[in-house]
């Protein structure tokens, strides 16, 4: 996660305030109608895996980041691939772990 973190401070994809607190309850994969991918990987992503890390588990038994990265950022003005790389990292590391 830390990784991804740096990765989005580095391209000015951090963010110092919090969505409103009505972005969080979006029943949308991503809170996509709600947050910028960016945004969700900040506020959700992030947080999410990491409680569930230090918790011990369970972490999900799939996942497909990658993707929704690849269709949220097509059209944005940096460079994603260093944070796909990154997501496409993570992504593989739950499937290969869930086989």
């Amino acid at each position: 996660m830390s990784d991804i973190e740096r990765e989005l401070h580095r391209r000015g994809q951090w963010e110092s305030v919090p969505p409103p607190p009505t972005a969080f309850e979006s029943r949308f994969p991503f809170c996509c109608d709600q947050m910028d991918f960016t945004q969700w990987l900040q506020w959700v992503f992030i947080p999410h895996t990491r409680a569930l890390a230090d918790a011990g588990g369970p972490m999900p038994e799939a996942s497909g980041i990658r993707p929704m990265a690849e269709e949220a950022l097509r059209d944005c003005d940096w460079s994603p691939i260093p944070l796909m790389v990154l997501l496409d990292r993570f992504d593989r590391m739950i499937n290969e772990g869930s086989a």
